[in-house]
């Protein structure tokens, strides 16, 4: 059954670019998992701080796996800092 992760972040305002750039190197680490099949970010138009990462895994155990990856605990850590309040994710099949 395929995984689909959708994560709310809201950053703060002077990290945007910052965490745009470690998203999209994120992003690509990502994509060459064998379990991924899609890994997007879109920024809000009118709260420019505002982003959506959509995720799509093959299956659960694809999506552990990406959690146990260097590039996605690096994600993480890196930022962790650069949050104005907790990330929200919701995770669904299909």
């Amino acid at each position: 059954m395929e995984k689909i992760i959708i994560v709310n972040v809201e950053c703060k305002m002077d990290k945007i670019q910052d965490f745009i750039n470690v998203t999209k190197i994120s992003q690509k680490f990502t994509l060459q998992e064998d379990g991924c099949l899609i890994y997007e970010i879109f920024q809000n138009n009118i709260i420019p701080n505002k982003f959506t990462l959509f995720e799509k895994y093959k299956s659960e155990d694809d999506f552990i796996y990406h959690k146990e990856t260097e590039h996605f605990q690096e994600w993480r850590n890196l930022t962790y800092d650069m949050m104005l309040t907790p990330r929200i994710s919701s995770q669904n099949t299909l």
